[in-house]
């Protein structure tokens, strides 16, 4: 038994890096066309869209939130050019 559940885990692993392969790919892809290097039809450029907001997450809308016993600082720097 204990040889299935490392053989499984072993299997969870490399689907892992095969999902973070094949994300690259359309970033890849999606990049390239936006240097004019490719052309993608709309569609492809949809379906690449719906792909990765199924595994990227979508920072436009983000709270962040304090309460009155751990009150919540936020502070934004910009690097100073050398």
């Amino acid at each position: 038994m204990g040889c299935n559940m490392a053989a499984r885990k072993k299997l969870e692993l490399t689907q892992q890096w095969r999902d973070k392969i094949q994300i690259s790919m359309l970033i890849d892809r999606l990049v390239k066309h936006v240097n004019d290097e490719i052309d993608m039809k709309p569609t492809q450029i949809k379906a690449a869209e719906i792909l990765l907001k199924k595994v990227a997450p979508d920072l436009s809308n983000t709270t962040l939130e304090g309460s009155e016993d751990k009150p919540m600082q936020i502070a934004i720097t910009w690097k100073k050019s050398s």
